[in-house]
């Protein structure tokens, strides 16, 4: 019988997210320069965020555009899983990055390919 233990570590997976905040003029050396696509759609479900992202966004990420900014989380949830899915599957070799600021009361959040 193998051990338990053993076989969780195996089939785990996981993910380092670093959330300190940098002084604001580092920050915003990775966002200054970049061409925005700024989404103003929302969806209720994630599968519609998903199909409508999959079938223009990620395709203009770092060609047409290098990054995109939406208020509706899902968008920017399904457009990040396929871009860091694409590096994954070794589809892409592009770096990808996420944040998210608040403007006018509001939570935007971005995704982007930095320019090399």
């Amino acid at each position: 019988m193998e051990n338990p233990d053993k076989n969780h570590v195996k089939n785990s997976y996981s993910e380092i997210i670093n959330t300190d905040k940098v002084g604001s003029t580092q920050a915003n050396l990775h966002i200054t320069g970049l061409t925005w696509f700024e989404e103003e759609m929302t969806f209720e479900t994630i599968r519609e965020a998903e199909e409508w992202v999959y079938s223009d966004a990620y395709n203009k990420i770092g060609h047409e555009y290098d990054g995109y900014k939406t208020t509706d989380p899902k968008l920017a949830y399904a457009l990040l899983y396929h871009l860091v899915r694409a590096k994954t599957l070794r589809i892409d070799s592009r770096e990808v990055l996420a944040d998210e600021q608040i403007v006018d009361n509001k939570t935007v959040f971005m995704v982007w390919i930095p320019k090399s």
